[in-house]
């Protein structure tokens, strides 16, 4: 539990600037149960035997009874300013989903999470911000998703859960 809470005060809820590899592999693992959980409330995909991968993959899972492999990337904002615009968020996340498309080169995943505990992030913000614009699929990346720790205005107990592109059914 005390590596848990280190994690948590290192970076947010996240803590994947640690350089223990237990604490990353307990912090990926604790969100890719957040994103499994979300997945079956608001898409009904039920996400299963989550554990952790060779990195890459950051996890390995199971839909449907397929193993499919998941990458954890956590938005930041890249300047201390509080804020974000629709485009400035759209333009952050197609840029960070094209640098792990041409990091993975020659590999291939079949979900990219990026996931934030940007408070600035809201669900309004983010539905908004995807559903305007025509997102690209990557030919590497069968789908992508953006994952918001918290915010009070959604109506569950889950984390907040958008399609970028792709499915996984």
């Amino acid at each position: 539990m005390d590596d848990w809470i280190d994690a948590i005060n290192a970076r947010g809820v996240f803590g994947r600037t640690s350089n223990d590899p237990a604490v990353r592999a307990m912090v990926d693992r604790s969100t890719a149960h957040e994103f499994a959980r979300a997945m079956d409330e608001q898409f009904k995909v039920a996400v299963t035997n989550i554990r952790n991968g060779g990195d890459p993959p950051d996890i390995l899972a199971e839909v449907a009874g397929r193993d499919i492999s998941v990458e954890l990337v956590e938005l930041r904002r890249p300047a201390m300013r509080a804020f974000w615009s629709d485009p400035e968020l759209a333009t952050h996340i197609d840029a960070l989903v094209d640098k792990k498309a041409t990091h993975y080169a020659g590999w291939s995943v079949d979900a990219l999470v990026l996931h934030t505990d940007e408070l600035w992030i809201t669900a309004d913000l983010a539905s908004q911000c995807l559903s305007v614009r025509d997102w690209t699929p990557r030919q590497n990346i069968r789908s992508a998703w953006l994952l918001l720790f918290a915010d009070p205005s959604w109506p569950t107990q889950f984390w907040p859960l958008f399609r970028i592109y792709g499915d996984l059914s």
